[in-house]
């Protein structure tokens, strides 16, 4: 007969079961923008026959509860800008949130041949200023991408007519 001491070793096994940890409140994370459409990389083409473009980007972020701020900028910090903003409520890092503006060029662009930029802004609330339109926050808290657009019924616009840093207009 075997004795429970020899079988204790070979067979019975056992865990210890911890306490879940504690964690604390949730902290606000920076804004990650990934899936940036279309290609910031090269020049988009428009024609005013073009009944509607979509621009936009997925975005992720730890919120903790605060509404974060879209805004999308035609050409961002020059005399014509123009902006269209979106408050979007708070949302956890593990949620996908996707941000699309469509661009109507008959509507957004009244002259052709001529070259644009589209920025967008993602931010959260605390660090927006909502009468300025401006960011304000620390500079981690801000996710953004530009676009430069050609509108052009009739031929290509070239990059070198597209707004510069240096045709900037005074703050």
């Amino acid at each position: 007969m075997l004795a429970l001491s020899t079988l204790s070793p070979l067979g019975i096994t056992g865990c210890l079961v911890a306490e879940a940890p504690e964690y604390g409140s949730p902290q606000r994370s920076p804004i990650f923008m990934f899936n940036v459409k279309p290609n910031t990389g090269s020049l988009q083409e428009l024609n005013r026959m073009q009944v509607s473009v979509p621009f936009g980007a997925t975005v992720r972020s730890e919120d903790a509860g605060e509404q974060i701020v879209a805004t999308f900028f035609f050409d961002y910090k020059h005399a014509d800008e123009r902006s269209d903003s979106w408050v979007l409520p708070p949302l956890t890092i593990e949620q996908d949130r996707d941000i699309t503006f469509h661009v109507t060029p008959s509507r957004d662009f009244q002259e052709t041949n001529t070259c644009h930029t589209i920025t967008l802004m993602v931010t959260h609330l605390s660090s927006w200023d909502q009468i300025a339109k401006r960011f304000k926050g620390p500079p981690e808290d801000l996710a953004s991408a530009t676009w430069f657009i050609s509108v052009n019924d009739e031929g290509i616009t070239l990059v070198k007519d597209c707004p510069t840093a240096s045709t900037e207009s005074p703050q």
